[in-house]
């Protein structure tokens, strides 16, 4: 009996040591495994929120300083044309030798508000400023005077000592009011060209029809003195050279 209690024993000891089913380890809890699973699962990391940044007051940018404006006057009115006014165009440039006189430049246009001798009141259209200004240094728009090669009435030895100044060059010329008496087939206007370089100026006269065309050759009218330097500035036909350049005005006469 007692060797079958004892084999039976060893046996079944044996049995519990050799079982693959079987494990010395210590058995843990089932909350322990999910604590476990938790810390090691990486998915679950990434689905915790972020910690809490410490929030800091925004800076406080210094003020920036404004610049000191001085007291100026109010801008002028804009230069928008005056349909109704007459309208000048500015001959020569005029620098103000007063305040209550208007600068302009050469070419600028001017819009009249008064006329009264010698000095008139106008308003710029480039700038939209009103002042005086001198009546000789503008003209009409379109008009003759306007134009500039014409020098208005001044003599023979005026227009050459005007040419034969210098920066004129080869080919400048000038319109002027003639001297001879009318008549038929009045003169009214004489051409005067540089024709060499410092040395020499050429007259021709500039005669008109009955009905009121210009001409220097019977074969050649013009319907106007713009015509006639147009044409005469592309070909000579007749003249010792080609008109080129105007006359330099170096102040108004």
């Amino acid at each position: 009996m007692g060797n079958c209690l004892s084999s039976n024993g060893t046996s079944e000891a044996k049995y519990k040591t050799s079982s693959p089913y079987t494990s010395t380890a210590p058995l843990t809890s089932n909350v322990e495994h999910k604590e476990e699973f938790k810390q090691n699962s990486p998915a679950l990391e990434r689905t915790r929120p972020p910690a809490e940044r410490p929030t800091r007051p925004p800076a406080e940018r210094p003020p920036i300083p404004r610049p000191d404006v001085p007291n100026l006057p109010p801008p002028p009115t804009p230069p928008f044309p005056d349909p109704n006014a007459k309208v000048v165009v500015a001959l020569y440039g005029y620098d103000a030798r007063t305040d209550d006189d208007l600068t302009f430049a050469k070419g600028d246009l001017l819009e009249i508000k008064e006329e009264e001798g010698d000095w008139w009141r106008a308003r710029s259209r480039q700038t939209g400023l009103k002042g005086y200004i001198p009546c000789n240094y503008v003209a009409a728009v379109k008009s003759l005077e306007a134009e500039p090669w014409y020098f208005g009435s001044i003599k023979r030895q005026e227009g050459e000592r005007y040419l034969l100044q210098p920066g004129n060059r080869h080919g400048a010329f000038l319109i002027r009011k003639s001297e001879s008496r009318p008549g038929l087939n009045a003169v009214l206007f004489a051409l005067s060209i540089l024709d060499v370089d410092g040395d020499l100026v050429r007259h021709y006269r500039i005669k008109s029809t009955d009905t009121g065309k210009f001409f220097i050759s019977r074969r050649q009218e013009f319907s106007t003195l713009n015509e006639m330097v147009e044409y005469y500035s592309n070909s000579h036909d007749g003249l010792m050279v080609n008109l080129r350049e105007p006359c330099i005005k170096v102040r108004a006469y």
